[in-house]
């Protein structure tokens, strides 16, 4: 019968050969020196050691970033040895290891650690006197937070999200080694939720998922469908969303052509850190019971409605969004050589748009209509970029038709 030694020691091997199967790459140590690697680690697991109940979880954690950066000594040395760490190593380390950014992925790998567990008041109070010792200031620390949380969740949209709003001190990447990417595209299909991503703007072929009906990809009854990091080309097919809680496009480049992105009772429609280039149609065409379109960090360049109408005089173009029971809010955006363009007489109202809009802190070059193919439509109270203009901030308009109303 095995003794408890032999049982320890084979319990040992199986956990680190579980951490040299799923080493976390990437982590910024990755090319640091041997000093600062053991500096580094040493100070982590002083912060370990002061949890009360350390877990499996945390210990796991160490051992595959031990793993990913090939440290130089075990985890259980450097627990030991975090231990020797006194006022003068402690500054040491401060002054000559967490710098030049590894403070902040210091404190990332901190947040994510000690998340882990209930931590006791104590924990949390050293925490906070780390981050105030390393000059995290509270916007860096309050986006190390999301992000921890985030990883934390295993919710690479919500990382992304955040990611948009990233303090310029804290390096790009920041804890996202924790996220097991093994693919150019990840897709999660979920019976509520469906998610398609990538980290590095890859081109997506939707035929690979779903079935295409009537020259369409169609997605619907979900809580949320989200594509995050893709290129979609839309030159030769359409995307339509019914009865969907909320699409997300997050860091999306949108190819137009003739083809649009049709709505039918969806609740929200999020659009952060987009780029739409070379529409001749409209972009998102919102029909029934679409409640909110929500626009943010997003570049519209040569979006065109082009069209023909020899029936009326005026014509409600809405390149941008089309939906006049819609509440649209922009913000941060800007729109370069958009607009519409009729072969024939009739002048365009609601240039880019006839929802209930707010804009914010947005740019407008050289957005018109024209009439007759390339007439520029003449002066008039009607030809504004958003007829139903609710609230307008901080917005620069340069050669385009007025905004909204005066």
């Amino acid at each position: 019968m095995p003794n408890e030694e032999q049982v320890q020691n084979l319990r040992e091997y199986i956990k680190q050969n579980k951490a040299k199967a799923y080493p976390i790459e990437g982590h910024p140590l990755e090319n640091a020196s041997d000093y600062v690697k053991d500096m580094y680690l040493k100070m982590l697991c002083l912060v370990i050691n002061y949890i009360e109940d350390i877990g499996q979880e945390q210990t796991m954690l160490m051992e595959r970033i031990i793993q990913g950066i090939k440290a130089s000594q075990t985890l259980e040395t450097y627990m030991r040895e975090a231990n020797d760490i006194d006022d003068g190593a402690y500054q040491t380390i401060v002054d000559e290891v967490l710098i030049n950014g590894l403070q902040y992925a210091f404190i990332g790998d901190v947040l994510v650690m000690t998340h882990l567990v209930d931590c006791k008041t104590e924990v949390v109070e050293f925490i906070a006197e780390l981050v105030e010792s390393l000059g995290v200031v509270d916007k860096e620390l309050e986006y190390l937070l999301t992000v921890a949380k985030a990883v934390l969740e295993q919710d690479i949209a919500e990382f992304l999200i955040a990611k948009l709003t990233k303090p310029n001190a804290v390096p790009i990447g920041v804890l996202k080694y924790y996220f097991a990417l093994d693919k150019d595209i990840i897709v999660n299909m979920y019976e509520d939720k469906w998610i398609f991503f990538s980290l590095n703007l890859q081109t997506i072929n939707l035929d690979d998922y779903i079935d295409i009906q009537s020259s369409r990809f169609v997605f619907e009854h979900k809580e949320k469908v989200a594509f995050i990091g893709l290129e979609i080309n839309l030159s030769s097919l359409q995307l339509q969303f019914s009865n969907i809680e909320n699409v997300m496009f997050i860091g999306c480049t949108f190819v137009g052509g003739q083809n649009w992105l049709q709505f039918n009772s969806c609740q929200e429609i999020t659009v952060i850190g987009c780029k739409f280039g070379d529409f001749n149609n409209r972009i998102f065409v919102c029909e029934d019971n679409v409640e909110k379109v929500d626009m943010k960090n997003s570049k519209f360049i040569n979006c065109m409605h082009n069209y023909t109408d020899t029936t009326t005089s005026l014509h409600t173009v809405s390149t941008i969004v089309w939906g006049q029971n819609v509440s649209l809010s922009v913000d941060n955006c800007s729109f370069e050589n958009c607009g519409g363009r009729n072969t024939s007489f009739a002048k365009g109202v609601s240039l880019l748009s006839n929802s209930k809009a707010s804009i914010k802190n947005s740019v407008f070059r050289n957005c018109w209509h024209y009439h007759n193919t390339n007439n520029k439509d003449p002066e008039s109270p009607r030809r504004l970029l958003f007829s139903n203009l609710l609230e307008s901030r901080d917005n620069q308009v340069v050669n385009s038709a007025d905004l909204g109303p005066r």
